[in-house]
């Protein structure tokens, strides 16, 4: 297999720019396919023979081993490096290039390019040795002029870790590059966050247009988000607020998600600023149901009436995953204020721009798990409505174990009062069904079913006897049309 190989590469050669991935996958085969107990090549003829062309394909001279080198992808040297302890090929390059400024000054045009996928471990490894910081300056036009930050953020980075006296003349920098390359003097503040004020830089320059908003979102990194002030914290959250596009509020939404991880729930304030992010996100699909529930449970136990209305939000808007998670919100605020959410759901219920949303059947049983007191509290006024807006949300009658006819309290209620209300009535006969998914022999489910509901055919209350009368008749159709398919589907 290997001689075929090689004769097809050297038939056709290699890209020069597709050569550092066809080096990278020679490398992770004798890594993990041929190392041996010393921590070499494994005495195996054909992994020295695949060494061997490895050796072939590097290239020999300085700029083809830089490209070699430098245009891997950089978690492909860490691993080599930091979990296999192979020595860096990086920092013999490092080395070569700080003692040589015109072979340095030769290499930058490359090593601003989006080739150079690994110039940030590079620049990190030039700094280490750069105590005058002798590149600072060259590096930062060079990436001014070609729009690459990769370089430079690896410098910076390594050069105030090692050297913090250069803070100053980055700033100076810094400060320059805000009017000429905003997104420059962005990234290259992130590299360096102990020394050059990201955080505010950042505010400074969405304030003035030059970046946008979602620009915020790698502040949610532990090491910056930890840093925030809470006056920071509500002024990032609340322009993701304003913003209001989905990624803006799914960059929020995020922010409160780890400050909720983290404990950082406290502060008032802060509190407020995070209340306000999960109810911008609430309605819109911004894909930030993960923390967003998360957040919303968390501070359900002290501000039920707040996460109810959020919770209520969400299942009027657009948001599938919110739709389907506040319900839960919901469910564990009845728990022990049902009146509160009554009202609130009920109020919503009442709209129909909105309340069709909540009025879709299936939903995870809401109104079953509230007391019926408060609910006939809630249907006192205007009862008819209120019964019409409810009436797909009842549970159907059914039978136990010893065969018992059962009527769900709330369904008995509502039905009792008005079920001689033709729209409560065929909500409720039509939700009985409705999702509802069939396998196996479907003719026979059918049977039951109308068996079932004959039990319920001389029940007091008029309207479950009219349903039984329906789901009877339904089963029983049902139950032919279906024995019909199977008899005409076997017969072809």
């Amino acid at each position: 297999m290997l001689p075929t190989l090689r004769a097809i590469v050297e038939r056709h050669s290699i890209p020069p720019a597709r050569l550092p991935d066809v080096l990278e996958s020679i490398e992770d085969s004798l890594q993990y396919e041929c190392r041996g107990e010393s921590g070499g090549v494994a005495n195996d003829p054909y992994c020295h023979e695949v060494a061997e062309w490895l050796r072939a394909l590097t290239p020999s001279d300085f700029m083809g081993r830089l490209k070699a080198v430098i245009g891997k992808d950089p978690w492909h040297h860490s691993v080599r490096e930091e979990v296999s302890g192979i020595p860096s090929e990086i920092l013999p390059l490092a080395e070569d290039l700080g003692s040589d400024p015109a072979r340095f000054e030769a290499v930058l045009p490359y090593l601003n390019s989006p080739d150079a996928r690994s110039a940030g471990l590079l620049g990190q490894a030039i700094a280490r040795q750069d105590a005058e910081g002798r590149h600072l300056d060259r590096i930062l036009a060079a990436a001014a002029e070609n729009g690459s930050s990769a370089l430079a953020c690896g410098y910076v980075a390594g050069l105030l870790a090692t050297y913090p006296n250069h803070a100053e003349r980055l700033n100076v920098w810094l400060d320059g590059l805000e009017e000429r390359s905003p997104e420059l003097a962005y990234f290259v503040s992130l590299s360096a966050p102990d020394f050059a004020r990201p955080l505010e830089r950042t505010l400074r320059l969405i304030g003035k247009g030059k970046l946008p908003v979602q620009f915020l979102q790698n502040f949610i990194a532990s090491v910056l988000l930890d840093r925030m002030s809470s006056d920071e914290l509500k002024t990032v959250l609340d322009l993701l607020v304003r913003a209001a596009d989905p990624e803006s509020l799914h960059i929020a939404v995020d922010f409160v998600g780890h400050c909720v991880q983290k404990g950082r729930v406290d502060d008032p304030a802060e509190r407020e600023a995070m209340w306000r992010a999960l109810e911008a996100s609430a309605p819109v699909e911004d894909r930030a149901h993960h923390w967003w529930i998360q957040a919303v449970q968390r501070f359900t136990a002290d501000e039920p009436l707040r996460a109810c209305e959020v919770a209520i939000r969400a299942l009027t808007g657009d948001d599938l995953e919110k739709r389907n998670l506040a319900w839960s919100v919901l469910s564990s605020i009845a728990a022990t204020k049902p009146d509160l959410v009554m009202e609130k759901v009920g109020q919503v219920l009442l709209i129909p721009e909105h309340g069709w949303r909540l009025q879709m059947p299936a939903r995870p049983g809401l109104f079953q798990s509230l007391p019926l007191e408060t609910l006939r509290r809630w249907m006192s006024e205007d009862g008819v409505e209120r019964a019409r807006v409810i009436a797909n949300q009842l549970r159907p009658p059914s039978v136990d174990a010893d065969g018992k006819p059962q009527v769900p309290p709330l369904t008995e209620f509502v039905l009792t009062n008005w079920g001689d209300d033709d729209i409560v009535f065929r909500r409720f006969a039509a939700s009985t069904r409705n999702g509802q998914w069939y396998t196996g022999d479907i003719a026979s489910a059918h049977r039951r079913e109308a068996d079932r509901a004959r039990a319920f055919l001389s029940h007091p209350i008029a309207a479950i006897r009219k349903w039984a009368e329906y789901e009877v008749a339904r089963g029983e159709q049902q139950a032919k049309d279906w024995t019909i398919e199977m008899e005409e589907s076997v017969l072809h």
